[in-house]
């Protein structure tokens, strides 16, 4: 795969503090690690195999609560899915 600067795939960054809150609000807790560092690690993991493939990978700092407003102001689920979605539009809207 070619790099390409205008692929911008966001990745949710959550904070250490509020992991247990995120494990209670999503939809599919068993797709989250157990704990905070393993997520972590895997997530570290993931964003170093993305970007070997040349996307240009960003960190989005998710705030459970916020997230979980948009999700219920959407219809949303908090699903794999769905929090993807709240990546990109975080990326698309935050300055």
């Amino acid at each position: 795969m070619k790099k390409n600067d205008n692929v911008n795939i966001g990745v949710c960054w959550y904070k250490e503090e509020q992991w247990e809150r995120l494990k209670e609000i999503v939809a599919d807790t068993e797709s989250l690690e157990d704990t905070y560092q393993q997520w972590r690690k895997d997530a570290e993991k993931a964003l170093s195999q993305l970007r070997a493939n040349g996307l240009n990978v960003k960190k989005v700092s998710v705030d459970t609560e916020e997230m979980l407003i948009w999700a219920n102001e959407n219809g949303r689920s908090l699903d794999g899915e769905a929090r993807s979605e709240y990546a990109l539009y975080l990326l698309k809207h935050r300055r």
